[in-house]
């Protein structure tokens, strides 16, 4: 913490996923393929109220497919780059056990087919409460639209989604009594629904993260 407000930084790796070399074949036997997703982020801290606390983060992440047999233009491989705001309010009416957020996101996935490449945006509402002194649950909705920068060659059509999502955090702070240290358990579940049938999707995760406050 600084007179200018607070910097944290945090390293995640998502492993063991997996999916299909080729996506778009049918009638077939498709093959199944490792993906790993290796990122940072850096935050900065501030507030404007008694009540109010903010952060604005950038995360930055290489998702990496260990064999793919789609068309160029479809390629997966990429590097995804978020910039997001997130607001929260404790009212002092519910004595300060729990705090409301306000959080907004833009993602852009640079991956190397332009008909995989996209842009995001999401808007998500929660509450979160302190479970013990340094155990802290989050509870996440949200909805978002993504549209992909070129015109996919299988369907012949640039795909647009609308998205839904519900995320649960499980953060714990100064683990194993390291100081300025916090470890982060996260499980989610995104929805996307689409122009295109092929993309509707349903998708549950987990992320592990580590992270240093200054």
């Amino acid at each position: 913490m600084t007179e200018i407000g607070s910097f944290d930084i945090g390293a995640s790796t998502g492993l063991g996923e997996e999916e299909w070399e080729n996506p778009f074949l049918t009638n077939t036997n498709r093959a199944k393929t490792d993906v790993s997703e290796i990122g940072a982020h850096i935050g900065y801290g501030f507030s404007l109220a008694s009540a109010h606390k903010a952060q604005l983060i950038y995360s930055y992440s290489v998702r990496s497919y260990d064999k793919e047999t789609v068309q160029d233009s479809l390629k997966r491989d990429g590097k995804r780059h978020i910039i997001g705001l997130e607001n929260s309010y404790t009212p002092k009416f519910a004595n300060g056990k729990f705090t409301y957020l306000f959080n907004t996101s833009i993602e852009t996935y640079d991956a190397k087919g332009e008909a995989s490449t996209y842009d995001a945006v999401m808007f998500e509402v929660g509450i979160t409460s302190d479970i013990t002194e340094n155990l802290n649950l989050t509870m996440i909705a949200g909805i978002g639209a993504k549209e992909y920068e070129q015109s996919n060659p299988v369907f012949g059509k640039t795909v647009e989604s609308d998205i839904s999502s519900f995320v649960g955090v499980l953060k714990w702070d100064n683990p194993f009594e390291y100081k300025n240290f916090y470890s982060t358990f996260k499980l989610g579940y995104v929805e996307d629904d689409a122009n295109v049938d092929f993309y509707d999707k349903e998708n549950t995760f987990t992320l592990l993260s580590v992270g240093y406050k200054f």
